[in-house]
């Protein structure tokens, strides 16, 4: 899963055709939100602005997550759009 965020990390072109994957992975991968967030945070400085969007709204849902692992990578996340 991570490793898919190294790839999507190296262009906005490659972001685009991984970041549907690590968006379904959050329903269809139970249990793997740390990992999935993790992919995704490599990936936001070559995110286009609608990808963004759509990462923002997954970083504010699981920042009020009661795992702090997964709180804490969701907080990095909004920080790094925020830039």
């Amino acid at each position: 899963m991570i490793y898919l965020g190294y790839i999507g990390a190296v262009s906005e072109k490659y972001a685009q055709k991984v970041f549907p994957i690590l968006e379904s992975a959050f329903t269809t991968v139970p249990k793997q939100e740390n990992a999935v967030l993790e992919a995704i945070e490599r990936m936001v400085p070559v995110l286009d602005n609608q990808t963004k969007s759509k990462v923002q709204k997954f970083a504010e849902k699981h920042s009020k997550s009661s795992k702090s692992n997964i709180k804490s990578r969701a907080t990095k996340i909004l920080k790094k759009l925020k830039k």
